[in-house]
């Protein structure tokens, strides 16, 4: 694997786990990223269990060919009982592993079981062409390829089993004195085997991780802004539907910051758009500082206004966020001649903390927040105004400083 993907070139501006992972490759299949690493092994086993039944299904009709060819072409007179031992507990082990993959009870545990069920069916066929077929290197063969390519195991998962497939039934034919000539040939036609099974399993998961890392990417671009690097409106809303409704299975609160940058139209005429433009990304650089944690999000909502989402949080948090933002700014020593009274960049914040409950939607947050916004406005800008209590007796779509927007225009 090069030290980038041949598929897919990430761009600087679209900095992440993903990008950076297909820059440095992954030549261990193995993603340096925790998170991403458990991330691709569950998108793995789902995408596994549906293929799985498929592969199964193949498998269990090419056996009954086998057995077909067995009893009616070549006549092998064998013992009655033991032949339907053996084929019992061979289609009991495939029910088994059938029912693994489709029975979503066992989803969690889907990739223990299988390679369990993968572990008891190999060492069965092993065992059951040592028995009854000393020379049975074709169904070796054959089931070795299948952990590699048709069981839905990760590579290094399939390479041991695969392994010890050969071993064991090189052991047990060494222990059956077998003439040498045979055994040496064995070993030659399995080792290739394995050599052939394994550089195709290789091949195919690294090409899914590929894949995987690709389509994360392009989703991680669809949900950015493309000029400030931070999420767009889209991610904005798709991330506070999810989070209203956990908060609402959690209890917990959740607060929405929406900050608008002052007097911003007068900057851009002052300045021009291309310091309007590297305004904007300094803003959401500092903004997006205020979002550490796993849940917190920051996003350009529209223009020159942001919005911030918090999970878990009480006023006094909400407090420091904001003090940290307007104070970050102040540092950032953006000059704006038309702001008064300061000589520097603002914003305006305006805050919405709520606790989420069944009998309300998150248009609610996005309305008093909104009220909140204008109401910092109206107070002179560079101010921030924080709601909470004021969400049990708000009417949504019915926006509270209407009537003295109305009355002041005309």
């Amino acid at each position: 694997m090069s030290k980038s993907s041949a598929h897919f070139r990430p761009s600087p501006a679209h900095d992440s786990a993903a990008a950076r992972q297909l820059q440095q490759g992954y030549p261990w299949l193995r993603f340096s990223d925790a998170t991403l690493e458990q991330d691709f092994r569950e998108n793995h086993h789902r995408h596994s269990r549906r293929l799985v039944s498929l592969y199964l299904g193949i498998f269990a009709l090419l056996v009954l060919a086998l057995v077909a060819v067995d009893q009616w072409v070549l006549h092998r007179a064998d013992n009655v009982l033991l032949k339907a031992i053996q084929y019992s507990a061979f289609f009991t082990l495939m029910v088994s592993v059938a029912i693994a993959v489709t029975e979503n009870r066992f989803t969690r545990y889907y990739p223990l079981v299988v390679q369990c069920l993968a572990t008891s069916l190999s060492m069965f066929v092993v065992g059951y062409e040592l028995i009854d077929r000393p020379s049975g290197i074709p169904t070796i063969v054959l089931t070795i390829f299948s952990l590699y390519l048709f069981v839905g195991m990760r590579f290094v998962i399939a390479l041991c089993l695969g392994v010890s497939v050969m071993v064991a039934y090189l052991a047990g034919m060494k222990l059956m004195q077998l003439p040498a000539p045979e055994l040496i040939y064995d070993s030659c036609v399995l080792l290739l085997a394995n050599v052939v099974g394994a550089t195709a399993a290789y091949m195919l998961e690294n090409l899914q991780r590929t894949a995987f890392l690709e389509a994360r990417l392009l989703t991680e671009m669809a949900n950015r802004d493309g000029l400030t690097g931070i999420h767009n409106r889209r991610a904005f809303d798709e991330r506070l539907h999810l989070l209203w409704e956990q908060a609402i299975r959690e209890q917990q609160s959740i607060a929405l910051l929406l900050i608008d940058i002052d007097h911003f139209k007068a900057f851009n005429d002052c300045f021009g758009h291309q310091a309007g433009d590297h305004c904007l990304k300094k803003v959401a650089e500092t903004i997006a500082t205020a979002t550490r944690r796993p849940l917190d999000m920051s996003a350009r909502y529209g223009g020159e206004e942001f919005a911030v989402l918090l999970y878990d949080v009480n006023r006094k948090h909400v407090e420091q966020v904001t003090a940290n933002i307007q104070a970050a700014l102040k540092q950032l020593g953006l000059s704006n001649p038309v702001s008064i009274p300061e000589p520097h960049l603002t914003v305006s914040i305006g805050v919405a903390c709520v606790v989420p409950h069944k009998s309300r939607t998150s248009y609610g947050v996005v309305q008093l927040a909104d009220e909140a916004l204008y109401a910092a406005k109206e107070a002179g800008r560079n101010q921030v105004v924080i709601r909470d209590v004021e969400y049990a007796d708000l009417t949504t779509g019915a926006f509270r400083n209407a009537n003295n927007l109305i009355r002041r225009l005309g």
